[in-house]
């Protein structure tokens, strides 16, 4: 009995550990885009096998929003998250949430509220971001 409680007590330190680990790579990561731009987040926490399922309904590899990140030019000016479930599964983390953006878009400036989810895996070097979804929500 003794031993059961703990191995759970262990199990749940490490989960909580793992939580605080994805909490703040996520955090880094919108500080990267707003801070450094939306290549070098692509760059250090993108996985290689990156998938995007964006606003208008397209799916696109890493090399190909890299490609379309080129294109568009986009730059935050601001940048506010609001993780709303974080759900730990072994080494993927489910990440949903809501943000609100304001962006240059090839040389227009917009506002942008939208619903994420985003699918993160522990890889030898740490947390990569596997896949992101976007989803155009109504500001608050």
């Amino acid at each position: 009995m003794l031993l059961a409680t703990g191995l759970a007590l262990a199990a749940e330190a490490q989960t909580g550990s793992a939580e605080k680990q994805v909490r703040a790579i996520h955090d880094a990561y919108y500080q990267t885009l707003l801070t450094e731009g939306e290549d070098v987040a692509l760059e250090r926490y993108y996985d290689e096998d990156f998938t995007y399922l964006g606003v208008d309904g397209f799916i696109i590899d890493k090399a190909g929003l890299k490609a379309r990140m080129r294109r568009n030019q986009l730059a935050h000016y601001t940048l506010k998250d609001e993780l709303k479930r974080l759900d730990l599964y072994g080494d993927t983390a489910v990440i949903s949430g809501h943000s609100v953006s304001t962006v240059s878009d090839r040389g227009q400036t917009r506002s942008n509220g939208e619903g994420y989810t985003e699918v993160w895996v522990k890889r030898a070097e740490g947390w990569k971001l596997v896949a992101e979804q976007i989803t155009p929500q109504p500001q608050k």
